[in-house]
């Protein structure tokens, strides 16, 4: 797996709204313990999405 640095990493996460259409957003992502980590945050439509 590729090692992140200590620079800024974002992605683009595409989640879906109840309705069923698609919401994107941009989020941060970390390394921890060889997996990478998204931490949205609360109260958000990505975390509701995730949630749900």
């Amino acid at each position: 797996m590729a090692r992140l640095t200590a620079k800024i990493h974002e992605v683009i996460v595409t989640t879906k709204n109840a309705d069923g259409t698609a919401h994107h957003a941009p989020m941060g992502i970390s390394e921890v313990n060889n997996y990478f980590q998204i931490k949205p945050f609360k109260p958000s439509t990505t975390y509701n999405n995730l949630m749900n």
